[in-house]
C-alpha cells in the first residue's frame, strides 16, 4: 500500500490536482504530494487504526485513487519501491 498526502495546489506539470468536492475533506484544489509517499502494508495500517494512531474518516472514490496511481508510476519523486507496488496492484 502506498500513502500520499495533499498539499496546496501549485498546478505544476507533473502534479495531480484533486479538485474541491473529490473528497469530503478537499475544500480547495490540492496537489498529491508524491515526494512524501509512504510504503506500508494493510497490517501496519490496521494496527495503527486499532491503536488510535490513525483515524479513518472518509473513503476516497476508487476511480480517483486509480488516477493517482497512474500518475504516480511515472512521477520522478515517487520511490522505485512504490512504483513497483502500484504497477503490480493496478496492472499498469
Amino acid at each position: 500500500m502506498a500513502l500520499f498526502n495533499l498539499t496546496e495546489s501549485s498546478g505544476g506539470p507533473a502534479s495531480f490536482v484533486s479538485k474541491k468536492g473529490d473528497h469530503p475533506f478537499i475544500y480547495k484544489n490540492s496537489d498529491v504530494n508524491f515526494g512524501d509517499g509512504i510504503y506500508t502494508d494493510d497490517y501496519i495500517l490496521e494496527w495503527n487504526v486499532k491503536s488510535g494512531v490513525a483515524i479513518p474518516q472518509a473513503k476516497m472514490d476508487i476511480g480517483i485513487v486509480e488516477k493517482i496511481a497512474k500518475r504516480a508510476v511515472d512521477h520522478p519523486a515517487v520511490t522505485r519501491e512504490i512504483k513497483i507496488l502500484l504497477r503490480r496492484f493496478w496492472g499498469i
